[in-house]
């Protein structure tokens, strides 16, 4: 299974694996939020994006929101900026989902995005 790491000087923290799935949330909290950031780039593919999922269960309605944007090294785009409902079952045991996103962390971190103009399942 993965763990998150933290350099600090010459230490490494280790993180739970726990830690990359989802919390429960504050319901005292009106700005309670949960939600993953991903940046990344292949350099031997030309081909790198920019993705977010986040879950505000306390707003009135409870709302998620989802970024994504992917890019080529010859100068292709998308983008997609989506604002749905959050709707119960984009909670999962071992992730998040919103929109035509979807994130895991399972025996490995995955990403997948299924938009009739893009469509990508990235594992690391």
């Amino acid at each position: 299974m993965p763990e998150a790491a933290s350099t600090k000087g010459d230490r490494v923290d280790l993180y739970p694996l726990s830690d990359e799935r989802p919390h429960d949330p504050d319901p005292t909290d009106p700005h309670w939020q949960e939600s993953i950031f991903l940046f990344w780039w292949d350099e031997a593919s030309g081909i790198g994006a920019i993705h977010r999922i986040g879950h505000e269960p306390n707003t009135s309605p409870p709302t998620a929101n989802c970024w994504n944007g992917v890019f080529t090294r010859e100068g292709s785009r998308f983008r997609r900026y989506e604002r749905p409902e959050l709707a119960p079952e984009a909670r999962l045991e071992t992730g998040l989902a919103a929109g035509p996103s979807r994130y895991t962390c399972d025996e490995a971190w995955r990403f997948e995005l299924s938009d009739p103009d893009c469509d990508l399942d990235l594992t690391w």
